[in-house]
């Protein structure tokens, strides 16, 4: 039986409230999820997850399937909580708390072969900080149910059954934790990375466009550069801050070495990490994609392993290509899954390229 509102802690009355709204306005989805996270924070599970399907039988929203993810881990059902995770990682693919309890799990189970590269996620500093910030109003809200509940267990008339509700909610300040340890080892690995490895912006590369033939250039032969359309160069000159800062995230993950940005119409872009002389290495990558073209139309990306390292090639749009050179023994789905995250970015960067 629910208690009197009179001696219901905070959350509990939230619960209530919810759960009015929810009966009031049925079609609606978002008191139904709001509803189903404060089950969630009460360990209402069955409760909880009844509501989360609903929601997900009627849109695929991403906080339901974070919902459900740590509903089943905390039922131990680990093989269920990684598959909502993959789901979860489809629809938000930088999902901060969702890499967070990841690796919080891995700890207990590890984590299947196919989420394994996403152990090596480390989000910005800005998302940090608001999931921080989110995290830390939620541990404030159950600690101070933790004080509410130790003052009614502590009544002369107490019922028995607050003294495992107080128990309870330490346990659940104990989860709060665990995520915010891990957005501490995140915020730690980024103050130690990124001065040492973020390289000083560089004076902007000489661009242009490449020789038509397919002939390899020798590597002590300069790259034969004619002259490109001013548009081209002033586009490129106007995004090269944007660009050199996406390569240089790039720069600070493990294993890389260098990358770059080519225009196959123009030339090379941007450089961050590579030596000054490109020559045979830009006609190869060249060579390389309009073999693979030939073969495979829809080519998106390749991999060369090559003098002791590799290369990765990425397709960013129907004009440029992202090369990534990686020591040996690097990880490549962490690489593939870091240069597919900034792929993007430097798609929306060249989106607006005038034409040739």
């Amino acid at each position: 039986m629910t208690r009197k509102m009179e001696t219901l802690t905070t959350m509990e009355q939230q619960l209530e409230e919810a759960r009015m709204a929810a009966r009031e306005a049925p079609g609606d989805l978002e008191a139904l999820l709001v509803c189903a996270q404060m089950c969630l924070k009460r360990d209402l599970r069955l409760e909880a997850l009844q509501h989360f399907q609903t929601v997900l039988g009627s849109q695929p929203r991403i906080e339901a399937r974070f919902g459900l993810a740590q509903l089943f881990a905390r039922q131990r059902h680990f093989l269920e909580a990684y598959d909502e995770l993959r789901r979860l990682f489809e629809l938000e693919p930088l999902h901060v708390l969702g890499h967070a309890l990841l690796v919080a799990l891995n700890s207990r189970e590890p984590v299947p072969a196919d989420l394994q590269p996403r152990l090596s996620f480390v989000p910005s500093r800005k998302d940090l900080a608001e999931q921080r910030r989110l995290l830390e109003a939620e541990r404030e809200a159950m600690a101070s149910e933790v004080d509410q509940y130790r003052i009614l267990a502590s009544a002369p008339d107490a019922e028995p059954i607050l003294q495992y509700h107080l128990e309870e909610s330490r346990k659940r300040v104990e989860r709060v934790q665990v995520l915010l340890e891990c957005l501490e080892g995140w915020e730690k690995l980024a103050l130690e990375v990124e001065p040492a490895e973020v390289a000083p912006a560089a004076e902007p590369p000489e661009t242009g466009p490449f020789p038509e033939t397919a002939k390899a250039l020798p590597s002590d032969e300069p790259l034969a550069i004619a002259a490109s359309p001013e548009a081209l160069q002033g586009f490129y000159a106007g995004i090269s801050l944007q660009v050199d800062e996406v390569l240089g995230r790039l720069g600070r993950t493990r294993g890389v070495l260098g990358s770059l940005l080519l225009a196959e119409d123009f030339g090379l872009v941007w450089k961050v990490g590579f030596p000054e002389e490109l020559g045979t290495l830009l006609q190869d990558v060249l060579d390389g994609v309009g073999v693979l073209r030939a073969y495979r139309p829809d080519f998106k990306s390749w991999v060369l392993e090559s003098g002791g390292g590799l290369f990765v090639v990425q397709q960013v749009d129907a004009r440029h290509l992202l090369v990534v050179s990686g020591k040996a023994g690097a990880n490549l789905g962490t690489l593939r899954y870091t240069i597919e995250k900034n792929r993007t970015d430097l798609a929306e960067l060249v989106a607006s390229r005038p034409a040739p």
